[in-house]
């Protein structure tokens, strides 16, 4: 299994994940998810590993056996195979997470659409409201005495915090969308 023969070469030459890595050109994390069988890494830096470890393709992909010139091709068309199998399961499991991804954006877009009407549905109504002239005090009789109100048409501060995560969602769903969209 190539994880373990990574990690049984790695280690055979003293190396660190760290130093393997910058050999590589990768990041210490990237071998250590091959090593851990989380991830492949693809057809040219496979051929690169092997060049490194000066072992065949193969050897790294779990067949240890040398075979002789004639099967050499059924041997690369075997190790095309599995690396064929390895990328589409790839394949499979970023389309799976793109397609969340897009769904949770949608669902963000519809939010942020509904909690806008939801909003500005009783502000229209309100507007539609006679307000008294150039005054924003009216005065009213009461049992006991005259009861002043005060009537404001300005946003207080939760309503613009309201609006401001309103827009904020609204942007993180439309990116969201436009990042998952299909190439």
């Amino acid at each position: 299994m190539l994880k373990d023969n990574l990690q049984r070469l790695r280690k055979s030459r003293g190396l660190t994940q760290q130093e393997l890595a910058e050999k590589l050109n990768v990041v210490r994390q990237t071998v250590s998810k091959w090593e851990k069988g989380l991830s492949v890494p693809d057809s040219e830096l496979l051929v690169e590993i092997a060049n490194y470890f000066e072992v065949p393709v193969s050897t790294l992909l779990g067949e240890t056996v040398e075979l002789p010139t004639d099967v050499a091709a059924d041997s690369l068309h075997a190790i095309s195979e599995k690396l064929s199998l390895i990328n589409e399961t790839l394949a499979r499991s970023a389309e799976r997470r793109r397609r969340v991804l897009r769904l949770l954006s949608l669902a963000g877009v519809a939010a942020a659409s509904a909690l806008a009407l939801l909003r500005l549905i009783p502000l229209l109504y309100l507007r539609t409201l006679p307000l008294p002239e150039e005054s924003s005090n009216s005065v009213i009789g009461g049992a006991d005495a005259p009861t002043s109100i005060f009537v404001t048409s300005t946003p207080t501060e939760s309503g613009v915090l309201w609006l401001i995560l309103l827009a904020l969602l609204l942007i993180a769903s439309l990116c969201g969308l436009h990042l998952t969209r299909k190439r």
